[in-house]
């Protein structure tokens, strides 16, 4: 069976994403009804809907006070995009005008720490994206200087569980995960839980944070609990950390017989599985 490919420069090169957002004056912060679209409208609505907003925040700089909100609607009546129209590729339904934006200012507080970093960063000869393609030494440096980049950091801690999981979920992997304690971890599993797409996102939480030294009893748990054989494959054959006896023995807690023989007949599992924790299954029905 093989595993996901085609992942996209965007989610392999977080890094021009995270310096996408530290290094704006303004970072729309979009919530509510815009993170339950984002799974929905295709990438590029998305972007412009951000760019959009960024280009509106820009322009209202002496308005924004600590934040403001906005809708699409605003946007689309100010000139800034072009939304009367724009259609949810998935159900073909007109996206509401009242789609809600928020603008947040990031302070004058990081201007320094940002020019060092891109300094820091900067090589006139080759584009960013050249730097860290081709060479094993720059993707280090540069990963070493953003992640542990104050602005990054304190962009991160203040963001409520739910705001981050978004975040992080946005991605099917990245090396760019923030540093969290494994409460902070737990934390974005339930809240996961509680949320649209929950075996995505905590698939996703666990490509994201795959041997970064956290505890994945509650991912574990969470997927066995779930009884989707095809999530359970994707976390069984794509997370390197997993404890196949572990997850073995938690699956034949279940006595399920009915979830143990499909999941049996599921060619990912049984590709990824070691032989004895197949026959431990074969034996339990």
């Amino acid at each position: 069976m093989k595993k996901r490919k085609g992942f996209t420069l965007a989610e392999l090169l977080a890094v021009i994403v995270i310096l996408g957002i530290i290094t704006s004056i303004t970072v729309p912060i979009v919530t509510d009804q815009i993170d339950k679209y984002k799974t929905k409208v295709c990438v590029t609505q998305y972007d412009n809907i951000l760019n959009a907003a960024r280009s509106y925040g820009a322009d209202h700089l002496t308005e924004l006070g600590k934040n403001k909100t906005i809708t699409l609607k605003t946007l689309n009546d100010d000139g800034y995009i072009d939304a009367s129209n724009m259609k949810d590729p998935i159900t073909k339904n007109t996206i509401s005008q009242d789609l809600k934006i928020i603008i947040e200012k990031v302070g004058k507080k990081y201007k320094k720490d940002l020019n060092i970093l891109l300094e820091n960063i900067e090589n006139k000869d080759k584009s960013l994206e050249e730097l860290i393609i081709n060479n094993e030494n720059e993707y280090e440096r540069i990963f070493d200087l953003t992640i542990h980049n104050k602005t990054y950091i304190d962009i991160a801690k203040n963001m409520s569980a739910l705001e981050l999981m978004l975040l992080i979920t946005s991605y099917i992997f990245v090396p760019f995960t923030p540093n969290i304690d494994q409460d902070g971890f737990n934390d974005l599993v339930n809240v996961a839980k509680n949320y649209d797409n929950s075996l995505e996102n905590i698939w996703r939480l666990g490509m994201n944070y795959d041997r970064k030294g956290y505890n994945f009893d509650l991912l574990d748990n969470f997927f066995v609990d779930s009884k989707n054989v095809y999530y359970l494959g994707e976390y069984i054959s794509l997370i390197h950390q997993i404890n196949q006896e572990k997850i073995v023995n938690t699956i034949v807690k279940t006595k399920d017989k009915g979830f143990i023989k499909q999941i049996l007949e599921n060619d990912t599992i049984v590709d990824n599985l070691d032989e004895e924790y197949k026959n431990i299954l074969k034996s339990s029905i």
